[in-house]
Order: C-alpha cells, then sequence, then structure tokens
C-alpha cells in the first residue's frame, strides 16, 4: 500500500493540512486512479474515511478497503456531479479530496 499520490507538488501541503484538520476525510475519484503512481506521498490510507468511486472499480478493491473500515460510496453516473454536489454542500468538518490512490 502507498497511500494517496499526487502528481502535483504545488498543492501538497494544502492536502496535508485538510487531511490533518478534517474530522472526515473523502476521497472523490474515478477507478482510473487506482493503481495510478505519482511521485509526491500525501498521506497512507488510514487517514480516508469514506471514498466516493465509480461502480467500475473492481469488487476486489472495495472490499479490501471496506476491511480497512473505510465506507465506500460507489457511484454510477458522472463524478463531476458528485464532486459538484459535495462541494455546494459545507463542509466545514471534512476534508474532500481529488488525487490517485496506489493500493
Amino acid at each position: 500500500e502507498q497511500g494517496l499520490l499526487s502528481y502535483i507538488t504545488d498543492d501538497t501541503n494544502k492536502k496535508s493540512k485538510y487531511i490533518k484538520s478534517g474530522k472526515e476525510v473523502i476521497l472523490l475519484c474515478d477507478h482510473t486512479k487506482f493503481q495510478a503512481s505519482a511521485f509526491i506521498n500525501i498521506s497512507q490510507l488510514d487517514c480516508i474515511h469514506r471514498i466516493i468511486v465509480g461502480k467500475e472499480l473492481d469488487g476486489e478493491y472495495v472490499e479490501r478497503l471496506e476491511s480497512m473500515g473505510i465506507d465506500m460510496e460507489l457511484y454510477n453516473g458522472a463524478l463531476k456531479k458528485t464532486a459538484a454536489a459535495y462541494h455546494s454542500v459545507k463542509h466545514t468538518a471534512a476534508a474532500v479530496l481529488f488525487m490517485s490512490l496506489l493500493f
């Protein structure tokens, strides 16, 4: 397990601060972000409370993440609409992240 990864160096510190300050960490990503590689490790997986991902994600990943205590929400539709819905809600206690996950 590599954890949460990013290609963008400019927002690495910002994402780390979101994770540390949020009472809940929500990861929004599409299924292609699993096993994707990037060179900046933001955090380990144990910081994530919930992952919102498309139903195309392999069931093996879902089972492994759920066994780690991570709530999985599988959506059927465009990630952009899901992301917009989450951004429209005031997440004062949640860190909502968009990044790759190497698992």
